[in-house]
């Protein structure tokens, strides 16, 4: 599906975006393919807003794909078990 991108599984509209949240990388262009050996792999990781705004461009979405771990869903004092 590549960074951000859709099929259609089963009947159901399946976006997805990849890479992770990071605050800080959220609203920075990602560096050019073209730049790729200039920069840390780490600059590829986190997916943009420009991104998530490609991804809200598909209409109709049933389903929506992120490769990230949602906030909070373990609580803190079980982190280190789990």
């Amino acid at each position: 599906m590549g960074r951000v991108g859709s099929v259609v599984l089963a009947g159901l509209k399946v976006v997805g975006v990849s890479g992770i949240y990071q605050e800080e990388k959220f609203q920075i262009n990602r560096p050019k393919v073209s730049q790729i050996s200039s920069y840390s792999n780490k600059d590829y990781i986190a997916f943009t807003e420009v991104e998530i705004i490609q991804a809200l461009d598909y209409k109709s979405t049933d389903i929506l794909l992120l490769h990230d771990w949602p906030t909070n869903i373990i609580n803190p004092v079980d982190a280190e078990e789990f």
